[in-house]
């Protein structure tokens, strides 16, 4: 007797029971998670009211309690307005000029950037053309590794020594 396996097709009934069972855990799984993220939506909102109605009544108690005492305070506070409107002011025309100046700022920026790489890459571009047509290194030309001494005749009939 050999055994042979069941020909199971994917039509069959015996495997549409294990489909529907996948999609109902799915179902019950993707349910859930959009619970739970509805829940994680309003939960910034929850934890924010009474955050703010703390503040409020802080604010409000101070308020109470300190208005007695404003004034008796207002010389106090006055002087220190004064005081420092002479460190307020410049500080607030900086900014104010740093802001202004900050797209002139960028667009420099950007442009430095721009012409550093369109200076490397016609560099780079030039020395393999040189390389391409001329078969040599142009670093040897240059004089960088194996200087050669080459005389030049000046006008006067005398040889000076120089470098490529």
């Amino acid at each position: 007797m050999s055994s042979q396996q069941p020909n199971i097709s994917p039509l069959s009934p015996e495997n549409t029971s294990s489909n529907s069972n996948v999609v109902d855990v799915l179902k019950i799984a993707f349910a859930t998670i959009f619970a739970a993220f509805s829940y994680l939506v309003h939960l910034p909102r929850i934890a924010y009211l009474p955050i703010r109605h703390a503040f409020q009544l802080t604010s409000y108690s101070l308020r109470l309690f300190l208005w007695p005492l404003q004034s008796v305070l207002a010389p106090i506070w006055l002087a220190v307005k004064i005081i420092l409107t002479f460190v307020v002011v410049p500080l607030t025309l900086v900014r104010e000029f740093a802001v202004m100046l900050y797209p002139l700022y960028v667009f420099l920026g950007a442009a430095c950037v721009c012409g550093t790489l369109a200076g490397i890459s016609a560099r780079m571009l030039s020395k393999k053309i040189v390389d391409g047509v001329s078969g040599i290194k142009a670093s040897s030309r240059l004089g960088e590794k194996g200087e050669k001494d080459v005389g030049i005749e000046q006008s006067h009939g005398k040889k000076r020594k120089g470098h490529l």
